[in-house]
């Protein structure tokens, strides 16, 4: 795996599920591993708050390998 690729969680873990994600849900990695862990943003929409301020449903978070499955990228 590496920077870009399409993602898909394939564990059942509290600091997922804490947000909504469980087995299935899709993200993108967007920075290289660090000491193990990839940074992954979870697909989300860009919506519009009662103040007019626009912001990005999608939540980013800490992965590790063994969270993840490559469904796209040229690994694949």
């Amino acid at each position: 795996m590496k920077e870009n690729d399409r993602v898909r969680l394939k564990v059942h873990k509290q600091k997922f599920l804490q947000y909504g994600y469980d087995v299935g849900a899709e993200a993108t990695i967007i920075e290289p591993k660090v000491d193990g862990y990839w940074l992954i943003r979870f697909d989300g929409e860009c919506v519009q708050d009662e103040a007019g301020v626009w912001y990005y449903t999608g939540r980013t978070l800490e992965a590790l390998d063994e969270d993840l499955e490559l469904i796209s990228g040229k690994n694949q």
